[in-house]
């Protein structure tokens, strides 16, 4: 994440905690919250319901992403924390197959053809490297905690531009938690498309504490 995006991010949490500690104790002006959009459209997934900036009634805003939740996977972990719960003894060659190639130097990992063994490694290798960065970012805010503020800052008719940050930050986490899951759904076709066997998280965990520094 730039310092930019990172110093962005802040600003729209700040903007949301202090619109959230000045909320007035009556209720709201007929803006519609996010729970609200949703059972009025009948739909499979949450609305973010936006209040209009004027007061009065509020227009319904969809979210951008399928989902609040955070989206985990394997392939988001980092390597090192990989190589601290597997030992080399409950993987055996045999069970490594075609990824005994991971043992190849750092100069032919350096050198090797994207088609090559060792060259779907390196893909897999530098893909797992992203995955864990968009973990990273993901796990920075929480979707769900978001989108409370949001429906809070709704509810309670607040400053439309502080609603608008506090939706703003919501859905950015929402993109957030959607790109570390695909991320990390490519590191594991990655690892897929560079073995002949079963991928198992031992297998994975394995492969990742040897390439962890070599590429």
């Amino acid at each position: 994440m730039t310092d930019a995006r990172k110093m962005g991010k802040k600003m729209a949490c700040l903007t949301v905690a202090a619109a959230l500690i000045a909320l007035p104790i009556t209720g709201g002006l007929g803006l519609v919250t996010s729970d609200a959009a949703f059972a009025a459209k009948g739909g499979g997934g949450k609305g973010g319901g936006k209040g209009g900036a004027t007061g009065g009634t509020g227009g319904g805003k969809s979210a951008t992403a399928g989902s609040s939740g955070k989206s985990k996977s394997s392939s988001a972990a980092p390597a090192a924390s990989a190589a601290a719960t597997t030992s080399s003894a409950s993987v055996s060659p045999s069970d490594l197959g075609a990824l005994n190639a991971i043992n190849a130097s750092p100069e032919a990992f350096a050198n090797a053809s994207p088609k090559s063994r060792i060259g779907r490694i390196k893909a897999y290798a530098e893909a797992s490297v992203q995955a864990a960065q968009a973990a990273a970012i993901a796990d920075a805010t929480d979707a769900a905690a978001l989108e409370a503020a949001y429906n809070d800052l709704v509810a309670a008719a607040a400053d439309p531009a502080a609603i608008e940050a506090a939706y703003g930050a919501w859905q950015d986490a929402v993109a957030d938690d959607a790109a570390a899951a695909a991320a990390a759904e490519t590191a594991d076709a990655a690892l897929a498309a560079a073995t002949n066997k079963e991928v198992t998280p031992e297998l994975k965990a394995f492969v990742d504490s040897v390439l962890d520094g070599k590429i």
